[in-house]
């Protein structure tokens, strides 16, 4: 399937960012970011995330690693539509953004909106690249 990485990020662009948001009209938060783009491609992801006890955030890195059994692989060089996960200091909490293409990076942070950055701009914060396995995204959901 072709995309248009430019076109997809358009779309994107400038929604709000909400905790634990999920639905692009009320806002969305990284993983929500994720999930959008996944299901804008026809994939399903399952939602492993809760945010009622304020531990969401900080088990994102974790659980999408964890979830790699099942769905993820981790690969050195990023394509259209792999997870960038980002922790370390300036991401504690865990953090994910979408490699669209060298120039186009989704990406989404409280008290903003979507944006886009080239990867060269953020390629220093991510400490893992995940890829959906393609075999196993019907099993996802």
């Amino acid at each position: 399937m072709a995309v248009d990485a430019q076109a997809m990020a358009s779309r994107m662009i400038g929604i709000p960012f909400a905790d634990g948001g999920r639905d692009a009209r009320t806002g969305l938060d990284c993983y929500g970011l994720l999930l959008h783009v996944y299901n804008e491609l026809g994939w399903s992801l399952p939602d492993p995330f809760t945010y009622d006890d304020g531990e969401g955030m900080a088990r994102l890195a974790y659980a999408l690693w964890e979830e790699s059994e099942v769905l993820w692989e981790e690969v050195d060089e990023p394509r259209f539509g792999d997870a960038l996960v980002m922790s370390g200091r300036l991401h504690p909490k865990g953090h994910v953004a979408v490699y669209l293409d060298e120039q186009h990076v989704l990406n989404t942070r409280r008290g903003g909106t979507v944006f886009c950055l080239p990867f060269t701009r953020m390629k220093h914060l991510v400490s893992e690249v995940l890829r959906l396995v393609p075999a196993r995204r019907e099993s996802a959901t």
